[in-house]
């Protein structure tokens, strides 16, 4: 995505935290002034971090777990939740003008996965590689939450130029 677009994609969606990697985050951070809110920035390739705007994703797991695991803060557990309230926004990929956010409830996503999932038989054996930007619909269903919910193994392509024919993964047709 181009910086525009994820400052339009954060402020449509009125967000605070922002996950990311380093070189999408930084392209965020040089454009905060065009933020409607201040953003807290998790970065998943950094270990830790001095700078206290950019958190680290394997240091908040490890803290989490350990809060979790000596009963520090339990109270997620207790949240409910209303399968038929919004809890997804997903944004078209603009194809007549601009993106649009696509709202979505548990209960639309849950009901996508299951349905595929009579059909698309994943389990922990299964190995994927994803090509497709994971904000469309159908690779955050089908090749996201249905890999990850059955135990299977995702490998993200970092674009189409690396892409090397392999028999173990792709079909010619």
């Amino acid at each position: 995505l181009t910086a525009p677009d994820m400052i339009a994609f954060l402020n449509a969606s009125n967000s605070s935290v922002s996950l990311g990697d380093s070189i999408y985050l930084k392209e965020i951070q040089n454009n905060e002034e065009k933020l409607n809110n201040s953003l807290v920035y998790v970065d998943f390739n950094k270990e830790s971090s001095n700078n206290s705007n950019i958190l680290s994703y394997n240091n908040l797991k490890t803290t989490g777990l350990y809060s979790v695991e000596n009963n520090y803060d339990t109270s997620f557990k207790d949240i409910k939740l209303n399968p038929d309230d919004m809890h997804f926004l997903l944004f078209t990929s603009g194809t007549t003008g601009n993106s649009k956010g696509v709202c979505l409830s548990h209960k639309n996503i849950c009901s996508n996965v299951f349905s595929i999932g009579s059909i698309v038989k994943v389990n922990t054996k299964t190995e994927i590689m994803s090509i497709l930007p994971i904000h469309h619909t159908y690779e955050c269903t089908l090749g996201y939450l249905l890999v990850v919910s059955s135990g299977g193994t995702i490998s993200y392509l970092e674009g189409y130029k690396y892409y090397k024919k392999s028999n173990r993964y792709f079909l010619d047709i």
